[in-house]
């Protein structure tokens, strides 16, 4: 449960550089917050968070131990509704997109103005999100899809045998299909990829893979 007043919101710190956690403890209650609780490895700030009250809990994605995403996926499969940002030096898309995933509502870059944090935490106390501007971009694109991941297992072992200098002919004997069945399966990963001839398409799934 939030308090309705954010000079009362309460936050449960987990950071592993005991400096940086002291220096954020003496910011949050300097802007009218409460600390929780803090902890700087994955066991200990498990444990915590399962007996202490908190409205916010501030989670860096590097942490002794373990990884932050764990501690978020856990919180927030006790508790779906739990307010969770991540404070991270990290740039690293996939984790971030991962967080983003398992339901942390704001994120904060450690090298982003004080204040940043601060409106972080008391929006998503308050029940929205918060994104920092070094990281939107991060999370609102995916990274490309390679074109290989657009092909069946089938079509991928078919061009493989291609690749070796197999005939469409000794394919279909060696995978026990017909012809017809192994030349549907090379148009269709020709044409998933993008290429306008078999000897296009081997040479483009051999260069990716």
């Amino acid at each position: 449960m939030t308090h309705e007043r954010s000079n009362e919101i309460e936050v449960f710190i987990v950071e592993d550089h005991l400096a940086l956690r002291r220096g954020l403890e003496l910011l949050l209650q300097a802007a009218g917050m409460r600390i929780a609780g803090a902890a700087s490895e994955l066991g200990q700030a498990s444990a915590m968070l399962r007996r202490r009250r908190f409205d916010v809990a501030l989670i860096d994605m590097d942490i002794l131990g373990g990884s932050g995403l764990e501690l978020v996926s856990e919180i927030l499969q006790r508790d779906p509704g739990s307010a969770v940002v991540i404070y991270t030096g990290l740039t690293d898309g996939d984790q971030l997109r991962r967080a983003s995933r398992l339901g942390a509502r704001g994120f904060v870059l450690k090298a982003s103005p004080h204040h940043e944090l601060i409106s972080a935490l008391r929006l998503v106390a308050g029940g929205g999100t918060y994104t920092d501007g070094g990281i939107d971009q991060l999370l609102s694109h995916d990274p490309p899809v390679s074109p290989l991941a657009k092909l069946t297992p089938r079509e991928r072992e078919i061009l493989g045998l291609l690749a070796q200098g197999l005939t469409g002919e000794l394919i279909a004997r060696r995978l026990f299909l017909s012809p017809a069945t192994v030349r549907t399966h090379i148009g269709n990963a020709t044409r998933k990829l993008g290429a306008s001839t078999r000897a296009q398409a081997v040479a483009m799934f051999t260069g990716a893979s």
